[in-house]
């Protein structure tokens, strides 16, 4: 097989999450180590991923798998957990994503320290693998093959991304420029324009400070490479446009010195606009280390856990940026965005397993409450953080698709998918600023797209809240006024964990249902989910709700060819576990793309240029696409959109009127959840508990919890 780019293995280690490290660290030592090797994994695994099955007796040779930091500390807690289960380590196998500098020395330290001869395998070792041994290379493109394309295509791109700083430094930049030029369409040069204020900053007539052409084009070229592919956009014309401007911001030009400054007043409205977005920072910051410190955090570990936070933000909105770029160069990583695993990154120097955990608890619901029902401070510096990372990946893709999109949007048909129309009925406790899926939905009808619900995904959606509800019922309902949050919210099931949010923190929430009961009367009627003959009811209250117009099964079939849309059902058959829903999956996206054809929408302006999409966060479906020869991308993300209204100037209107509200964050993980099959032993097992009486009920269930859940209740 062809080697890949060392680069490139580097790139894919460093960005890949947990669980997918995890299952390719498994095969690719089931290889290294051979057939003694046996994998395990899951959350009692006794602190190992594996070990090497000896001849007899007890395994002493075990492996953890881990993409954590803090090497260092999870050693020595894989070891400590080992013993504790009653297993005696002579040798732990422990491999990273991470690349450990001195890795000898770090072997031979934790020896001493605990008795137990450790390897460490790093992110050096596997490229190595890869490019050596060509099962090896293999097990790692099989393993990441969703990305590896994408990522080729992504690496030029995100090499050089901002510092936190510095981001917020263009952002003030041209929020100033911004408002002086409401008539620009176009992305780029607005920002060009304002990376040449930038290139100003510290100069001074009075002192005989000033910046030549030449260091003010190298300085800007530098922010922004793209302009060098823009060959309408001449530096030096736009240094000379600003010198001329009439009114604020502008630039001067002294003909004696044949050099360029920002006249006083200038300097001063973007010094005073750059404070107000710094405080409004320090502002954020102070709000969730309020929040930290209400949580519980111990005070030696409250910069720990801020720190923690503040990581994990900036990494979850670079993802969902590094996401958006994806979708502007036609790419597909659209993973889940599991921001539990950035705060666990940070954790590494709390060295006592129970303050970890409450540091941990405390961090994931900070945030949560940061995005979900957030002050004045978290709301600004939120949507600034999120237009400012919109505008950048944007601008690293390609800069016109802001400005065509604007043109473009009241001419989007927009088929609603299924998982859409449920993150939005999860969102119905939260404050209108929590509802980002909602939000989305009512600017795009506001801006002109048209939005549709077939009835594939009424089905779809009415059968997801039946069957929630039945698990509802038989799981929860006979204990649900002993759960707590922490235990409920493992549910794979989004509604039950918005039904237990809302219940169990109603400060945080617009509505708190006393029972499942009302909050499915929050959709309409309860009683419309127990039989077929609610789901018209249902169907008429979501496209009131959501200003949806509907399309008949009969429409899409008479539109579609029943062969290709077979051909699609196989491919899909086997992620979807379900055959009608990789039947519905095949007919939406036939008919988007018919409907495509039908109406003229050809995309010349890049995938961005198509006026008829599938919105829904489903990325499955994109490679099966591929694989019947369906080369041009049929679904949209959400989260995609909201970026570019966030970055188009022509639709800054809307985005400011939408401001208090404005969509920041889709589909994020934000606390860890254990395995369904796990979730699923521990509500078997606790079903029963509300027979009890009520002090040996409560015990019985934190007791399962700690089992099966990882909870650190004190018993």
């Amino acid at each position: 097989m062809a080697r890949l780019d060392p680069g490139l293995t580097a790139y894919i280690l460093e960005s890949v999450g947990g669980d997918a490290f995890e299952s390719f660290g498994q095969a690719l030592l089931s290889h290294v180590l051979g057939i003694d090797f046996e994998a395990t994994g899951g959350m009692h695994d006794g602190g190992q991923d594996g070990f090497i099955r000896p001849i007899s007796g007890k395994p002493a040779h075990y492996v953890q798998i881990s993409v954590r930091a803090d090497s260092k500390q999870k050693i020595r807690q894989t070891i400590a957990r080992l013993k504790e289960t009653d297993r005696n380590p002579e040798n732990l196998t422990y491999l990273t994503n991470r690349q450990i500098p001195q890795k000898d020395l770090l072997e031979s330290s934790l020896e001493k320290e605990t008795g137990v001869s450790v390897r460490v395998l790093d992110k050096r070792w596997i490229s190595l693998q890869t490019q050596t041994d060509d099962v090896a290379g293999t097990i790692f493109a099989d393993s990441f093959a969703r990305i590896v394309e994408s990522a080729t295509t992504l690496k030029n791109h995100v090499s050089d991304v901002y510092s936190p700083n510095e981001r917020m430094s263009v952002m003030s930049y041209m929020e100033v420029h911004a408002a002086s030029e409401p008539d620009e369409s176009d992305l780029l040069p607005l920002a060009v324009d304002s990376a040449i204020y930038m290139a100003l900053a510290g100069t001074d007539p009075d002192e005989g400070i000033f910046k030549s052409e030449a260091e003010i084009i190298e300085f800007v070229e530098d922010k922004f490479p793209a302009v060098k592919k823009r060959k309408d956009l001449a530096l030096g014309d736009r240094i000379k446009r600003l010198s001329s401007k009439q009114g604020t911001p502008r630039i001067r030009h002294h003909r004696k010195e044949n050099g360029y400054c920002l006249p006083f007043d200038v300097r001063s409205e973007f010094s005073e606009h750059g404070q107000a977005v710094r405080q409004a920072e320090v502002s954020f910051w102070d709000s969730m280390r309020t929040r930290l410190t209400d949580s519980g955090v111990p005070e030696k570990w409250i910069d720990v856990a801020l720190d923690a936070c503040r990581h994990a933000i900036e990494k979850t909105f670079e993802k969902q940026g590094l996401n958006f770029l994806a979708s502007i160069k036609g790419a597909s990583i659209n993973d889940e965005i599991k921001t539990h695993e950035y705060i666990d990154e940070k954790l590494g120097r709390i060295d006592s397993e129970d303050d970890r955990y409450v540091v941990m608890r405390a961090c994931q619901n900070s945030i949560r409450h940061a995005f979900y029902s957030p002050n004045e401070f978290e709301i600004e510096h939120a949507f600034r953080l999120f237009k400012a990372f919109s505008i950048e990946f944007a601008i690293k893709g390609d800069a016109r698709v802001a400005s065509y999109f604007s043109k473009l949007i009241k001419k989007l048909r927009l088929y609603v998918g299924t998982d859409v129309i449920v993150r939005a009925l999860s969102e119905v406790c939260a404050h209108p600023v929590g509802r980002a899926t909602q939000n989305a939905l009512k600017m795009l009808s506001r801006a002109g797209a048209k939005l549709y619900l077939t009835e594939y995904v009424l089905e779809e959606v009415w059968h997801h809240i039946h069957s929630t509800d039945l698990e509802f019922k038989n799981f929860y309902a006979p204990w649900e006024k002993r759960a707590a949050l922490i235990e409920v919210q493992n549910s794979d099931k989004i509604l039950i964990r918005a039904y237990f949010y809302g219940r169990l923190e109603p400060e945080y929430h617009e509505k708190s249902p006393s029972n499942w009961d009302q909050f499915l009367s929050y959709f309409g009627d309860s009683s419309w989910f127990r039989d077929k003959s609610g789901m018209d009811s249902f169907g008429a209250f979501l496209r009131r709700k959501f200003g949806l117009a509907f399309v008949s099964k009969e429409e899409i079939r008479r539109a579609v060819d029943e062969s290709e849309a077979g051909q699609l059902e196989k491919e899909l058959e086997e992620e979807k576990k379900d055959a009608r829903l990789a039947w519905n999956d095949a007919y939406l996206s036939l008919y988007v793309r018919q409907q495509r054809r039908s109406t003229g929408d050809v995309g010349g302006d890049g995938i961005y240029g198509f006026a008829n999409w599938w919105l829904t966060e489903e990325y499955k479906v994109v490679e099966a696409l591929k694989k019947v020869g369906v080369r041009r991308q049929l679904t949209m993300h959400p989260q995609f959109l909201m970026n570019l209204f966030a970055a188009s100037p022509g639709l800054s209107k809307v985005a400011k009127d939408y401001q208090g509200i404005f969509p920041t964050h889709f589909g994020l993980r934000i606390s860890s959840r254990v395995p369904i099959q796990t979730m699923h032993q521990f509500l078997e097992s606790v079903k029963d508990a509300a027979e009890a009486e009520e002090a040996k009920a409560d015990a019985y269930i934190r007791h399962q919890a700690n089992r099966y859940l990882n909870t650190n209740y004190q018993l």
